[in-house]
């Protein structure tokens, strides 16, 4: 697939030497940019090996995520060795495009931006003034005069570092969008305002990149500048808009990988984000849970009706019953005293209140000629006394719902 774009590097205005290398393998779908460190004779080849690495590695197949990982092994490798000098290191910034799928990777503050009638940031940078800028320290606008701004976190050959973080994001590139990727010497002096007019009134990619660079250098040059700008070719498919179902991708194993269709962020920090929700839903069920069993009536006896909690152990349907007469009182079975009753989950105590003083039997006389009742009939025995229970409830709250 052919693909139009625009390249340039320089110097600036303050150093003697340039230690930004950048490649453009249009064939294999490959662009980089890696912004060297480490002083004359060592920043440049720190840059040189990170580039010629992942061009290799990427050639050969390997994901762009591991390329740059096997280039930050190649720089400390070769300072070992004796190559540059200890602690050279490098930032880098990729772009790989199969077809219209497009994957941008980074580490350090090199940067990804995508021009799609407006200028937004794929990449965040690796750097002390970002995490200040996360955590609500310093604002955008503060971070760009902060004297620590040079400070990153992340970078190529940083030899107390084993391995990198790779963040990436992966989308679809669609007609009429354009991709740039540049050093920090251009966004150390010009800001995203000034890039986003560039990008608006120039079509060309090539001279929207010299625009660029020159704009650096007379804000300044303080630092090396390397701008690539890759145009979308001409027959890719047009984003779908608001409404519409947008393709999204987070395929692939690499640290921090995402859309930025859909978040606009690493997927590393959008998983915290998912996760601390997913804990909010999970206590907000089992305070669901516990407020509904803790408002539960229990059934005693397996009753189709609840007992009221200041009840007897006589269920409402029996005493109903024994009102109107269909059970008879002599059928009355006691609840046994300390008697224990599960039902569904409930535990129902049943403890018998003191017996009432048991009554004589009534003593029926008949007349002498006929034979007495006690003849052929059985003595009557007294009653047993009737105790009547009074319920308490224990609930019992399952782990886990």
């Amino acid at each position: 697939m052919d693909y139009t774009f625009g390249h340039a590097t320089d110097v600036g205005r303050v150093r003697d030497h340039n230690e930004d290398t950048y490649i453009a393998v249009p064939e294999n779908g490959l662009w980089a940019v890696a912004d060297g460190m480490g002083g004359h004779s060592a920043g440049e080849i720190a840059s040189a090996i990170a580039v010629e690495v992942i061009a290799a590695e990427v050639g050969n197949g390997c994901p762009l995520d591991e390329a740059i990982e096997k280039a930050h092994q190649a720089i400390l490798q070769a300072a070992l060795e004796g190559q540059g000098a200890p602690g050279m290191g490098c930032t880098v910034v990729a772009l790989k495009l199969s077809g219209y799928e497009v994957e941008v990777a980074w580490v350090g503050d090199s940067r990804a931006y995508l021009w799609d009638g407006a200028l937004r940031p794929l990449s965040r940078d690796h750097s002390f003034v970002q995490q200040l800028i996360d955590s609500g320290a310093i604002s955008e606008e503060e971070a760009r005069h902060h004297p620590q701004r040079s400070v990153i976190t992340q970078a190529l050959g940083a030899d107390e570092l084993k391995t990198v973080r790779v963040d990436s994001v992966r989308d679809i590139l669609a007609r009429g969008e354009r991709l740039l990727l540049c050093s920090d010497g251009l966004t150390g002096e010009v800001d995203d305002a000034y890039i986003a007019d560039v990008m608006s009134r120039t079509s060309d990619s090539q001279q929207a990149v010299e625009q660029l660079i020159a704009a650096a250098n007379n804000n300044g040059g303080s630092d090396n500048v390397t701008v690539i700008l890759v145009d979308a070719p001409a027959n890719a498919p047009r984003r779908k808009r608001k409404g519409d179902t947008v393709p999204m991708r987070a395929i692939g194993q690499g640290k921090g990988v995402g859309s930025w269709r859909r978040s606009g962020v690493p997927t590393s920090v959008a998983k915290k984000m998912a996760i601390a929700l997913v804990l909010l839903a999970m206590l907000a069920a089992l305070l669901l849970f516990w407020l509904l069993r803790s408002t539960k009536v229990p059934v005693l006896g397996g009753g189709s009706s609840p007992a009221h909690p200041m009840t007897s152990g006589t269920s409402v349907n029996q005493e109903e019953r024994e009102s109107a007469g269909s059970v008879p009182k002599k059928k009355e079975e006691s609840q046994g005293a300390g008697a224990v009753l599960e039902n569904k989950g409930t535990k129902q105590v049943s403890t018998p209140l003191q017996p009432k003083k048991a009554t004589q039997p009534e003593v029926i006389k008949l007349p002498a000629k006929k034979r007495s009742l006690s003849d052929h009939d059985t003595k009557s025995a007294p009653l047993s006394p009737q105790p009547k229970p009074v319920t308490t409830e224990k609930s019992v709250l399952k782990s886990g719902g």
